[in-house]
Parts: C-alpha cells; structure tokens; sequence
C-alpha cells in the first residue's frame, strides 16, 4: 500500500520470514497462518499468528528467522535489507507459556498533565504499563485530523474560533511502552540546528486516547483488514483506560484530559542532575545498570541507542557480545515513579546489558565502561542536550567523567 498514513495488513511472506517450535523449522507458519501488519514509516512490522503460539500444557519455545538476500526482506528500494555484519539475516528465539494474556494494558502517566499550561512546543506523551501495539498507536495525522484516529487531539482557541485538529505523527519508543505526538507547524530551531514544532499557541487542546472495539473475547479487540480502530497491547487486549482493570470498548474506556498553550516557548536546555554510578567508581555489581537523572521529562523517541550507549575496552573475544537497551522513566519532583496524575518534572534513562566482565576474568586488564548520552536527546519540549551538562559539570559543550572539554570523549583504549 502506498497509504503513508495509517497501517497496512497483509499476510505473511513466509519466504522471508520463518516462525517456528525451535528444532522444527519445517513447521514454520505459512502464509495463511498469520498477518503482518506495519506502521505508516515502515520501521516497525507486528506478525499475528492467526492461531495462539505454543500449547496449553507445557513452554515452548520459538524461534523467528528474517531472512536476507534478494528473496529475503528487501527495503523500500528493492535492496537486501541486511547487509555487513548482518548480511546473513537475523535471528532470535523466546519461549511461549501455557497462559493466555488476559490483562489490558493501562496509561501510567501523560504528558502535559490535565489542568496544566505548557508552553506551545511541548510534545504530547502518553506511558503506558506494557509493551503497546505499535500499529494501534502510531500513524500520521493529516490536513484537518485525516488519517490516524486511533488516537485525536483537538486545540479550541482561548480567544474563540474555529477548533484546530493538529496535523503531525505519533511515534512509538521506549520499547513500545511510550506514545509521542510531534505536530508539523514549525516555529523555530533549538540548540542543534534542529527544527521545533509546535502545537497552537494559546489554546485549550484536548487529547484522547481511543479503546479499541471489543471482539466477542474481551479483552481482546476486534480486529479487521485495516487493523483495530483504538489502543492495544501486543496481545490484542483493548485499552483500559478508566484503569478499573476491565477492558470495555471504544468510547466507554477512552482516555481523555485537556491542557492549555502559552503563547511562547520554553527554550531551556535538558541537563542531569545525578548519575548512577559515578564517575569513575570501581566494583560495581556486574548487573548494575547505569542511570541518568535528567531535570526535565524528555522526548522519548530521542533517547535511543544512537544517543545513548556504553563503550567498553573488553577484550574483542568478548566484546563482540557486549549489548544494551535503553530503559525510562517519568518521575515525580520527589523522585518516584509518575502514576496518573502526578506531577512529572524528571526522568531517569537507564542501561540495561549484558553482564559486565569481572576484573578478574579479563585476562589481568581492567575492564572499563563509559555510558555516554549525546545531544540528540531532547527534553519534552524538543530542547537538546546541548552543552551535555550536569549539575556539577557546565559542559563546553562536553561533559566527559565530569569534566568540562571541547573535544568529544575519549572511548576507553581496548585490552588486547
């Protein structure tokens, strides 16, 4: 399809894809057996398996191939989508229970807060309690509110006037449990060079989040060639959003609230205001994850592995197995994490990964790691991290182990 603004289903091209019991690959689903269905962008694609996975009596686990080459999966131009270090296709496995996801997914905080006033530029975030389907959340808002309704915001000018329905795209991140709306109406730059947008100025906008139409299982939702018509999770389960624990359909679950604009921006820079552990600190646990604590909420879809990683010096032998994941959250001024209703001021971004290697295992070096945050992160009001500063380092425009240098940060030189 060549509709750019709301998902596509189709069915599964088991020529490219392979899902099956780990062990059995000429079980793999075949076409008829499930659907995929994709965002607007084309970055991240959901396969529904028209039949539960596993069975009712013991764990199973699965194994998911994604094959390369020319009769794998290709990108939008016709080119292997794998190439270099991944040119033989990628794979993984997980393990399937024997029970049933029953449990709708619930908001756990909003951003603004209902009854506040923000400044135009502020980007509107919804967090959620689990991983949420990405093709029920995500899509592109066109001229006059066309296309993706899954989810609606509406601006009614202070002054009076007609009602504004913004125009822009909602994206997903956070691993799937973040929802952010970016409108299109530019109104300036910010400390990188990059454009900010805006939503209208002076205004008393409403934003709801759509349940989804329920299937003759609730909670799971009703599902049809163009998809589920509001909010679910990976499951299927139905949004709840008046958060009694009973998912019960579009328009009696919806979540809604309503905020006002200021008429200019808010142009200050996001910066940390503690770090865990800390610079330069030695026997650490092998599992700890590092954090950052930032002063303001930040754009989720910023903080990403491109912005956010570790760099370490372990051997090649092993540093080849080195990965990591980006993790957040909303918190509260007091520090705990933001339920519905309170009031968000901070965040903290943490970094899972692969167990660390032990002093003692690494061939009589020691082993270093260097989380670094650059300034392609941005706070909620699309402000990046520049100069990247924290509360006892000013930046010049780099904190490197909390000393202020013009040059980027050295990565730690790699044991042999």
């Amino acid at each position: 399809s060549d509709d750019t603004t709301s998902s596509t289903t189709i069915g599964l091209n088991d020529d490219a894809v392979k899902i099956y019991p780990t062990g059995q690959r000429d079980t793999a689903l075949p076409t008829t057996g499930a659907v995929a269905r994709f965002t607007a962008d084309r970055q991240s694609f959901v396969i529904r398996p028209v039949d539960f996975l596993g069975n009712p009596t013991t764990d199973t686990n699965y194994t998911v191939e994604l094959l390369p080459g020319t009769s794998g999966i290709l990108r939008e131009d016709g080119q292997p989508a794998f190439s270099g270090s991944l040119s033989s296709g990628y794979i993984w496995q997980f393990q399937v229970s024997t029970l049933v996801d029953n449990t709708p997914p619930r908001m756990t905080s909003v951003i603004p807060a209902d009854g506040g006033s923000f400044a135009p530029n502020v980007i509107v975030q919804m967090n959620f309690n689990e991983p949420i389907d990405p093709t029920s959340a995500a899509g592109v808002v066109g001229s006059g509110g066309t296309g993706f309704s899954n989810i609606e915001i509406a601006a009614d000018p202070l002054a009076g006037g007609a009602t504004v329905r913004p125009s822009g795209e909602y994206k997903i991140s956070n691993q799937y449990k973040t929802i952010e709306f970016v409108s299109d109406l530019s109104c300036g730059t910010n400390s990188c060079g990059r454009t900010v947008y805006c939503l209208p100025s002076e205004s008393s906008v409403s934003v709801i989040a759509h349940a989804a139409t329920l299937s003759d299982t609730p909670p799971l939702a009703f599902f049809t060639s163009s998809g589920y018509d509001g909010i679910t999770d990976i499951a299927g389960n139905s949004l709840d959003g008046n958060g009694n624990s009973t998912a019960e359909g579009r328009g009696a679950d919806d979540y809604g609230w309503t905020f006002a604009t200021q008429m200019d921006p808010n142009l200050d820079a996001p910066r940390i205001r503690s770090t865990l552990p800390l610079s330069g600190a030695s026997n650490i646990p092998v599992d700890q994850a590092p954090q950052a604590v930032y002063d303001s909420v930040l754009q989720s879809s910023t903080v990403n592995s491109d912005n956010v990683y570790i760099s370490t010096n372990e051997p090649a032998s092993s540093a080849d197995t080195f990965w990591w994941s980006v993790r957040q959250e909303v918190l509260t001024p007091d520090g705990t994490v933001a339920a519905p209703g309170d009031p968000t001021t901070q965040e903290r971004v943490s970094i899972n990964h692969r167990l660390y290697v032990p002093a003692d295992d690494a061939g009589g070096g020691t082993p270093i790691y260097q989380p670094t945050m650059l300034s392609g992160i941005q706070n909620i009001y699309q402000n990046c991290f520049n100069p990247a500063s924290s509360d006892s380092c000013a930046g010049s425009p780099n904190c490197c182990d909390e000393h202020s240098q013009t040059a980027a940060c050295a990565a730690p030189t790699p044991l042999p």
